[in-house]
């Protein structure tokens, strides 16, 4: 390994490097001190065409939204070669335990900040936006609605997760339907595609975007449902339709209609996205979060209404038993007992 100097030429060395929790990703990070203050180190090896691409994206768009003015942690150093960057220190606190840990009260003053960042997100990123950096195509659009979501959810929850034996053509009317419902073919609005509390942090009374590499053109109620369709944190029916009114009301682009279709969509890629992360990266922890994104799955209004998901919303009675079966699996069972502090010696609660 070069030394630091070697690295980052032009930034001061740093007195302490001490690790930092990881995310789904891939990618480590550790806070930096020194003399100065604190910045935060990125390490992303580029060792796929992948991840290189999802370097240069998170790049271009860190520089390009700390340009627009939007509360993003901003981009201090860079070495694409070996994956490295060092970025502001946007702190410790995620938004995700700051909404646990606050009063009532509090949180409405929290979620009106959160939401003003997302107007000004929605605002200001399609003015000069180039879409030359965006990972597997331009577009949240049908074909891309239809393998990064809902193909997704079949193949790494249904049957990965699950072992069902579920086919693209057992669901392929209704698969359709919900992408053409969802996705969009307009350079008109930008999205986020991940907005929720792990990828919100709090400092000083402000709020910071993070995991932006991810970004497209997009519609924008997809990141309303991120932040309301969020297991990290969930937010009671009243509170979220009191929020919900308050962003589209400052949004004319708003559609109710296209929001319950996405909302559906986001529901199932949260759940493929879990599944994934707990069978093929071994992160179990992930799967804490699986009951509460099933529980919102099971609730959500449009699968339970519309006419043309009839064969999804049949898949229910099926999921059910299974996902049970599933997490009570060993791994998941101790990991789950140790996150909640308890053991239960007598059955196991239900977690579907």
């Amino acid at each position: 390994m070069e030394s630091f100097a070697g690295i980052f030429p032009d930034f001061p060395a740093p007195e302490r490097i001490i690790p930092l929790p990881g995310d789904g990703s891939e990618r480590q990070f550790f806070r930096l001190h020194g003399p100065e203050g604190s910045a935060v180190l990125i390490v992303h090896p580029p060792e796929t065409e992948t991840v290189k691409r999802e370097n240069r994206a998170f790049s271009a768009f860190g520089r390009y939204l700390k340009s627009l003015g939007i509360s993003v942690p901003g981009i201090l150093a860079e070495n694409h070669s070996l994956g490295f960057f060092i970025v502001e220190d946007a702190g410790n606190v995620h938004i995700q335990d700051l909404v646990k840990r606050e009063a009532r009260d509090k949180r409405r003053t929290l979620y009106g900040k959160i939401l003003r960042l997302l107007l000004d997100f929605h605002i200001k990123a399609p003015e000069a936006f180039d879409p030359a950096y965006c990972l597997d195509g331009q577009y949240y659009d049908p074909p891309f609605v239809l393998e990064k979501e809902l193909e997704y959810f079949r193949k790494a929850f249904l049957n990965d997760f699950l072992s069902l034996n579920v086919r693209w053509k057992d669901l392929a009317d209704d698969f359709s339907y919900l992408a053409e419902k969802s996705g969009i073919l307009t350079g008109n609005t930008v999205i986020h595609r991940d907005f929720q509390s792990r990828n919100l942090m709090a400092k000083q009374g402000k709020i910071y975007l993070l995991d932006f590499q991810g970004m497209r053109y997009g519609p924008p109620e997809y990141d309303i449902a991120s932040l309301f369709l969020d297991p990290y944190v969930p937010v009671g029916r009243s509170e979220r339709l009191s929020w919900i009114a308050f962003y589209a009301s400052r949004n004319p682009a708003f559609s109710t209609a296209r929001f319950h279709a996405v909302t559906l969509c986001r529901n199932l890629q949260i759940l493929a996205a879990f599944a994934f992360l707990t069978r093929q990266k071994k992160k179990i922890r992930f799967a804490a979060y699986i009951p509460e994104a099933w529980r919102a799955l099971k609730g959500n209004s449009f699968l339970k209404n519309c006419p043309k998901l009839r064969k999804l919303r049949s898949l229910l009675d099926i999921v059910s038993p299974a996902l049970e079966k599933v997490m009570d699996s060993t791994a998941i069972t101790c990991y789950r007992r140790n996150l909640h502090g308890k053991c239960a010696q007598n059955g196991k609660r239900r977690v579907v």
